[in-house]
Formats: C-alpha cells, structure tokens, sequence
C-alpha cells in the first residue's frame, strides 16, 4: 500500500493539473476563467513510538475514519515505529480521494454529504480511558517545567507539547497544566484532550467523589468524651486515651502513647509532632470518637528524606464509619496541615506543616505517586 510513492505523487499532481486547468477554463471554445488554488496533496506521517490513530488524526485535524480510509485500515489497527502513514487533506473529509491516489486510481469526487448528516464524533480519537489516564497540575510559585515533569514521570518534552509550550515559555502560579499518561511518551493524546475537551470527568477532583466541603457534617456526632480517643493498630492493638489537658496541651502521657502506636514494624519509635496530635484529636471529637484505625505512622524506610513520615508529622488513617470522602473534608478544614486523598487506596494522609496543603493520587497501593491536583494557600495563623 506504501509502496510506489513516486508513482503516487505523480497521480495526484497530474490529477491536480486537470482539476486546475479545468478551474482555468483553458480547455477549448472556453474563456478566460477565475483562478482557483490548487488542491492540497496528501502528506506522509512516520509513526514514533506511543502514537495511535486518534492522536495522530487529532494532530492534523481529521478524523479516524478519513485516517483508516486513505490507508485502507480498520479502527483496530496496531501501529508500530517507523510505520509510515498517508495524511488526507482536510479538504478529503472522507479519505477516499487519498487513498484511490495512493493505489493509483483516478481521484473520484466523493458525493456532498446529506443535509442533516452528521460526521463521525471527533470525540472517538481519544477513548474513554485516555481522558481518565491525564492529570493536571496547577502550578505553585518556584515550579519549573522540568521539575513538573519529574514529579510525575514524564518527560519536559511531553510536557510542553501537551500543553503548547516552547523552550521560552514561562508558567506562572496557578497556571493548569495537563500532564500526560504514562504510556503518553510524546504528549500528543494529552494535547489532543486539552485542546478538545469534553464534559466527562477526568483525573481532576469531581463531585462524585464527594469532594464537598460540608460532607463530613453527615457523619459528625458529639463526643461523648471530647478529647478521649481510640486508637488501632493494624496489628490489632488497641490503645483508649485522653490526649489534652484542659488548656489544650498534649499529655505525657498521650505523646509515650503515640510513640508506640505509631511505631514500625520493627519497633522502631520516634517522638511525634504534638500538633499531629492534637489534630488527630479534632477529628476524632468531630466523629464522636469513633475508633481511629492506624494505617501508617512513623516510617523511614521506602519513603524519601523529605517525607513528613520519617520525622514523626504524617499519619495515614481511617475512621471507623465515616467514608474517607468526609474524612478528607473535615481534615481539610485544619490549619497548616497537609491532607492527601488516595482514591484508588483506602485511607487519608494528614501530616502536620507550615502551610495547608492538599492533593489529590491516583495511584494504588505499591505504585509511584500518580497525582490529579495539588493545591496550597496561606495559614489562617497570623504571619505564616
């Protein structure tokens, strides 16, 4: 099909010659004509590696169908690198000029479509699950693309070519970037959907997932005893204390506590942020002290330098009852913490810090972090 490309191209000039001349009115016993552009001449795309036909057609701003037409090729094609590809001109809606050039056949002019006759959506050159696949990150004050691009395991490259960026373009905090899929490796498929989006959810916080400032109120109860708390373990350990003192301090007592509860597996102990604590203790008194399951305390290894983790400020959590969704947005009223949702796991981080901070991870349990949102702003604190 490939094959014969001078062969090709001389069809298509000599049938654009006619159409000219015809356009001309050169011909014999015709007068002086009005000049017309000649038809444009179908262009050849080398397939580079993570490519598929939706992109591709999206890419040049033609449909699949016009796409598989010209090159005589189902929708479920696999391509490979290096394959080569006849690219219609966006006057050949349906690829058939194309591809009767390519074979060697005089150009046939399709018939106009029908009055009230729809195309096929352009929304099948991206699926579903591609939508699904892109992040967005919005950009915090100091970011550079290609620490962006680090985070989330992709290239700059993808990057800036997902969301038309050059070398001397600048980004600017709260600036929103779409971030491509893993498998995305040239940013094209992310481009695609940035450029023609649909009123589908993607890996951005959505209502469904209850991502509502007032749903934990359904859940919230009155402590019976306000300040009184019941931690588990996850090795089954149960431990039942009182955490304040009635100034609002944490107890002796309740730090040994907490040093032990969220010790590592191998009994390793280190002293915990008191305003870890206390927070934890918010929202175990917004719950009626429902019982607090421990998923992950203190941690040094298989967690970086920087995790709030290693240095006894992080905890990852449950509440007995309560939807993690409602779990997410009370903790989320806390001043200068950090709240990760984990969508695909099942529990909510909370760590103590300067400033609020929260974020949303696709990932699953034992994957690299697959981030859908990070937003940060100022501490309600005087002068943080």
């Amino acid at each position: 099909m490939l094959r014969g490309t001078n062969r090709t191209l001389a069809a298509w000039a000599l049938a654009a010659t006619m159409a000219t001349a015809t356009l001309l009115g050169s011909g014999p016993g015709t007068g002086p004509g009005v000049a017309a552009a000649a038809p444009q001449k179908p262009r050849q795309h080398k397939v580079a590696k993570g490519h598929t036909l939706g992109a591709i057609a999206g890419r040049y701003g033609i449909t699949i169908h016009a796409l598989c037409t010209a090159n005589s090729i189902s929708r479920d094609k696999v391509l490979k690198p290096g394959m080569m590809l006849w690219i219609p001109p966006k006057s050949d809606e349906t690829g058939e000029e194309t591809r009767d050039v390519v074979n060697g056949k005089k150009p046939s002019k399709s018939a106009p479509p029908k009055r009230g006759a729809s195309k096929k959506s352009d929304d099948e050159e991206v699926s579903a699950a591609d939508r699904r696949a892109v992040r967005w990150h919005t950009v915090a004050k100091g970011q550079v693309l290609g620490s962006i691009a680090k985070r989330y395991g992709v290239t700059t490259k993808a990057l800036m070519y997902a969301n038309h960026l050059s070398g001397r373009s600048t980004i600017k905090p709260g600036q929103k970037l779409i971030v491509p899929a893993k498998g995305d490796t040239t940013g094209a498929k992310a481009r695609y959907i940035k450029d023609h989006p649909k009123a589908e959810p993607t890996r951005q916080a959505k209502k469904s997932d209850g991502d509502d400032e007032a749903s934990w109120k359904k859940y919230a109860r009155k402590a019976p005893k306000p300040g009184q708390i019941t931690l588990v373990r996850r090795d089954g350990k149960v431990m039942k204390l009182t955490t304040l003192t009635s100034k609002g301090n944490v107890r002796s007592a309740a730090k040994k506590a907490f040093r032990e509860m969220l010790e590592t597996r191998n009994h390793e102990e280190i002293d915990i942020d008191p305003r870890l604590i206390q927070n934890i203790t918010r929202v175990s008194d917004a719950f009626g002290g429902r019982r607090i399951h421990i998923v992950s305390g203190y941690r040094i290894r298989k967690t970086s330098k920087k995790s709030r983790h290693r240095h006894g400020r992080a905890m990852d959590f449950t509440v007995e009852g309560v939807p993690n969704t409602a779990l997410r947005d009370f903790c989320k009223t806390l001043d200068r913490v950090g709240v990760g949702y984990y969508p695909n796991s099942h529990f909510v981080h909370l760590d103590a810090r300067e400033r609020w901070t929260y974020w949303i991870d696709y990932s699953k349990p034992g994957q690299r972090p697959r981030y859908g949102g990070f937003w940060t702003k100022r501490s309600k604190a005087k002068g943080k």
